[in-house]
């Protein structure tokens, strides 16, 4: 999908999982601006445009293996459609899904610096909620529901250093979303909305911030073309 910008293309993401792929080279000469599959890996797609590689991601494998449809442009689960990995090669190994203790459905504490910081500000749960991906107090951070358990997740960084943001931040965090993809802010066509703005974690602290959200969005790669052709805002 080509915006209105000349130097960019604004990518829709599949509907399971997607992730950032930044060591895969991919050949984009002749062809046409959009999402391709990867030649060996199943799960891996690129972005071209004019005959180059712009970004590159790759299904999220969570719980089983997803493949990158062509036609259907999205992260498809492999379980459903045996033909749809021929090379039955996969960049991403599968992430386990937490375990369930007994008949009692519970989350593991977390270990990692911004998982606690996250749960030390929200206490999300998913009793008696479906199955699905659910909005945090962070544009940056989204929960998955499965069984009932509820697992974090903090969106890869950008090479700026600053983290990419989940594509339905500000959703009502009653409602279940089909998607587990991160994408550049100003691709969510919209500023951060979440109360507490975005998770901006270093190698020693973990912080949230409003404002850090904002100076994010407004310098994300859709607003700084290098050829000066794009307009601030």
């Amino acid at each position: 999908l080509q915006s209105k910008y000349s130097n960019f293309i604004l990518l829709p993401p599949p509907v399971q999982n997607q992730k950032v792929i930044l060591d895969v080279v991919f050949d984009c000469k002749g062809r046409i601006d959009g999402h391709w599959r990867d030649t060996r890996y199943c799960d891996v797609f690129h972005a071209c445009l004019a005959g180059e590689q712009k970004r590159s991601y790759g299904c999220n494998q969570i719980g089983e293996k997803f493949y990158f449809d062509d036609v259907s442009q999205k992260c498809e689960f492999t379980s459903r459609n045996a033909n749809g990995c021929p090379s039955n090669q996969y960049f991403t190994m599968i992430e386990p899904i937490p375990s369930v203790p007994g008949s009692q459905l519970s989350t593991e504490a977390p270990t990692e610096p911004w998982k606690i910081f996250v749960q030390s500000r929200e206490q999300f749960g998913c009793s008696g909620k479906q199955d699905g991906f659910y909005a945090s107090r962070w544009c940056n951070v989204f929960y998955r529901c499965f069984t009932g358990i509820a697992t974090s997740f903090l969106c890869p960084k950008m090479p700026s250093g600053s983290r990419l943001w989940w594509v339905q931040h500000g959703s009502p965090q009653s409602i279940a979303q089909e998607t587990a993809a991160c994408t550049w802010p100003c691709e969510t066509s919209r500023r951060c909305s979440s109360p507490g703005g975005i998770v901006v974690d270093s190698s020693s602290t973990v912080t949230e911030s409003q404002q850090e959200a904002e100076t994010v969005f407004t310098q994300s790669l859709c607003t700084s073309a290098s050829d000066g052709s794009i307009g601030g805002g």
